[in-house]
C-alpha cells in the first residue's frame, strides 16, 4: 500500500494523479489547478504514447481523463481505468458529451464533470475521489455534476 505524505492540514497520496488530454491548453489548466492545491505528483498524458505507457506503468492514486479527447477513446481509456478496481476515475466532458458522461457516471460509478470545469468544482471532486471529501460509495461514487442543467 504506499504511502501518503501531508500538506498543511491535507494528506496527499503518494501515487501520482495521471491526467489524460489531448490538448495542451486543457493539461496545462489542470495542472495549475491541481498544483497550486498542493497535488504535485502528477503524470501527463498528451498523446498515444504516452498513454500506453503511463497504463503500463506505476499504479495512479487517481486518473482524469478528457472524455472529448481521442485519446480516450483511441485508447479504450475508460475500459482499462475501470478494470483498476481501487483507482478512482474522474472524467471531465463538454456538453455535447453530457449524457454519455452522466451514462457513464451510472453505469461505471465514476465522477463526471461539465466542462468548462472551474477551480473548486475540480478541486472537490479530486478531494471526493481520493477520500478527502464526502465518503464514497464502494472505491468509485457515482457522481455526475452538471451545472447546465
Amino acid at each position: 500500500m504506499a504511502h501518503k505524505h501531508s500538506a498543511g492540514n491535507r494528506t496527499l497520496p503518494a501515487d501520482p494523479i495521471l491526467l489524460i488530454d489531448d490538448d495542451p491548453q486543457a493539461l496545462s489548466s489542470l495542472v495549475i489547478t491541481l498544483r497550486s492545491a498542493g497535488f504535485d505528483h502528477l503524470v501527463l498524458c498528451s498523446g498515444d504514447h504516452d498513454v500506453q505507457a503511463a497504463m503500463a506503468g506505476a499504479p495512479y492514486a487517481l486518473v482524469i481523463v478528457d472524455l472529448n479527447s481521442p485519446l480516450a477513446v483511441a485508447n479504450g481509456i475508460l475500459t482499462m481505468v475501470s478494470r483498476l478496481e481501487s483507482t478512482p476515475l474522474l472524467v471531465m466532458a463538454g456538453t455535447a458529451w453530457s449524457r454519455a458522461c452522466r451514462e457513464s457516471a451510472e453505469r461505471d460509478g465514476i465522477d463526471c464533470l461539465m466542462k468548462p470545469v472551474d477551480r473548486e468544482r475540480l478541486l472537490a471532486a479530486v478531494r471526493r475521489a481520493l477520500g478527502h471529501g464526502r465518503p464514497a460509495v464502494g472505491s468509485r461514487g457515482t457522481r455526475s455534476e452538471n451545472p447546465h442543467e
